[in-house]
């Protein structure tokens, strides 16, 4: 599949993942011609978190950073369990300032959900639940059904989901 290339700012808001699966991911990004920022998130370790509290916060509270372009796509590094431990500690206003009204795709599932949901709530930062660098672009044989369908929703204005559901 081909697409346009994106710059792509990973975030680490909760747990540490495995090294050899985000190398895994990092390089089929890259391959396929994107711009990875932020990259040494993916490599912090405290504790069991992607980095301290205040390391985590700050990966989302730079997009607040009006000296900085906005990425393409903001992309949770991976899940788990942490990113309730940094809510507190978000940019609500400068988010909110920042990428409100701007065309930005903050993509994560699991425990990223509770900060998906505060951007929404406090800030008005639209987003959606999608895939994570790790557990999606890092897997061994990535699912091309997911793919298809995620950079078919990054890459058009309007995307149209169906659902078909057998008759019982």
């Amino acid at each position: 599949m081909t697409h346009q290339a994106r710059t792509i700012d990973l975030v680490a808001p909760s747990g540490y993942p495995d090294s050899e699966v985000v190398e895994r991911a990092m390089e089929r990004l890259r391959a396929q011609g994107h711009r990875l920022e932020n990259a040494s998130s993916s490599h912090r370790r405290y504790q069991r978190f992607g980095g301290t509290d205040g390391e985590r916060a700050a990966d989302l509270n730079r997009l607040a950073d009006s000296t900085r372009p906005l990425p393409d796509i903001v992309l949770a590094v991976r899940g788990g369990y942490g990113a309730t431990r940094i809510l507190h500690g978000l940019d609500y206003e400068g988010l909110q300032r920042r990428l409100q009204d701007r065309l930005i795709a903050i993509v994560g599932h699991n425990d990223f959900t509770a900060i998906q949901f505060a951007l929404y709530a406090l800030a008005g930062v639209k987003n959606f639940g999608g895939l994570m660098l790790a557990a999606d672009f890092g897997a061994e044989e990535p699912s091309a059904f997911t793919m298809e369908h995620f950079w078919n929703a990054i890459t058009h204005p309007s995307f149209k989901v169906t659902s078909h559901v057998p008759q019982v």
